[in-house]
């Protein structure tokens, strides 16, 4: 694996949205309310400074679950969809997709010019409680977390997105994950290449890859136990490596990230397995665009863990609180969740559920962090409100 050189957001030419030159503002962010009666996503104009500034609020035409947390689940409040990527922007930035699983739907927005969004198209989830979605070319999947305890399996379905990010149901595309009774479903990721995608099971401590036929089905997975129990999120350095956050409990000292190589079958091989940040349920993770740190949120623990990746995918804990951001003190009901990084590598932002707001981290030398004066994004529900997406 080698590191990739940082990217500039003027890639977003490119890449296929045009900018309009007469926005303030080189980029956006995304955060999704999750609210009970009518989602919405929230728009940010991202400044050069790297703060946030409110634009405006998009209905996605579908409910969310607002603090109530998915059916038959025991997930904390400031995490109700127990997932990752419940709000994603697909890689050519022309689009982005919100899951309501309050409705069972999934919506698509377009990316315009100005960077807000217009919504395209509200469909089916082909399941039960929606809660995370990947994205690679044309080809979109959506995890459904299910119900265990009244005998609805999680279960993972395809979409094919048109030019106008309308949204078709692929035929023959349901599947389930390694143990259908019991599995929830926290991650969905394609490998950079589309050729496989992967699922991470957080109750069974499973992460699956399918690979991806050339119809968009999903063949027969491979199962691989995580290093530590709870997988959550993954980030793919390459085709063949990936960093996956494990939250082994929400117990103190032993949750952290772990990295894999992907060996020819399909099977997960440890190159770093377990590396704790010494802090409780590390769930989501989010990589710089040049792959040289890794970010993980400590949602019991109210932090942000910083890593260096090194060049095969090793990883070295370089801080076990790189950042907090608690209300007088209190923990855990800041509750850190979601991440996203900026396009240029400048600027880390996290999602607080239990404050309602998206804080803005400047990344210095060494990956330190150092918030962003009056950089903070604010106005989500609080607890509730989750999924970040930008650029």
């Amino acid at each position: 694996m080698r590191h990739l050189p940082l990217l500039s957001s003027l890639l977003l030419t490119g890449c296929g949205v045009s900018q309009d030159p007469g926005t303030p503002y080189v980029g956006a962010l995304y955060a999704m309310t999750n609210a009970e009666n009518g989602n919405a996503v929230v728009h940010y104009g991202r400044g050069a400074d790297g703060a946030l500034t409110r634009l405006a609020s998009v209905a996605t035409g579908g409910d969310g679950v607002g603090a109530k947390m998915l059916p038959g689940r025991t997930q904390d409040s400031v995490n109700p969809l127990n997932s990752s990527n419940a709000l994603k922007l697909s890689p050519d930035k022309r689009f982005v997709f919100a899951v309501n699983a309050g409705s069972n739907t999934v919506t698509s927005f377009r990316v315009n010019a100005d960077f807000s969004l217009t919504r395209v198209d509200v469909e089916p989830s082909g399941g039960l409680a929606p809660n995370a979605i990947a994205v690679h070319g044309d080809l979109l999947y959506v995890a459904n977390a299910g119900n265990a305890a009244a005998g609805t399996p999680a279960t993972l379905t395809g979409f094919r997105v048109d030019t106008a990010g309308g949204l078709a149901p692929l035929v023959n595309s349901r599947r389930t994950l390694a143990h259908p009774g019991t599995s929830l479903p926290t991650e969905l990721l394609f490998s950079p290449d589309g050729a496989r995608l992967l699922a991470s099971d957080f109750t069974t401590s499973v992460v699956s890859l399918f690979p991806v036929g050339a119809d968009g089905t999903l063949g027969a997975p491979t199962h691989s136990p995580s290093a530590a129990p709870n997988p959550f999120q993954a980030q793919f350095l390459d085709p063949d490596t990936v960093i996956v956050s494990e939250a082994n409990g929400g117990t103190r000292d032993i949750s952290g990230l772990s990295s894999y190589r992907v060996e020819a079958g399909g099977a997960l091989t440890p190159i770093s397995g377990a590396v704790s940040d010494a802090q409780a349920a590390s769930c989501w993770v989010v990589l710089t665009p040049d792959h040289r740190y890794a970010y993980t949120s400590n949602t019991t623990s109210g932090s942000v863990s910083a890593y260096r990746v090194g060049e095969n995918g090793e990883l070295t804990l370089l801080a076990s609180v790189a950042a907090r951001r608690d209300p007088q003190g209190g923990l855990p009901t800041s509750g850190p969740i979601d991440m996203a990084v900026s396009e240029d590598g400048r600027f880390l932002y996290q999602q607080f559920g239990g404050l309602g707001v998206t804080a803005a981290y400047r990344i210095g030398e060494g990956g330190s962090l150092t918030p962003v004066t009056g950089g903070d994004g604010a106005g989500l529900p609080a607890p509730g409100a989750q999924g970040l997406a930008g650029f």
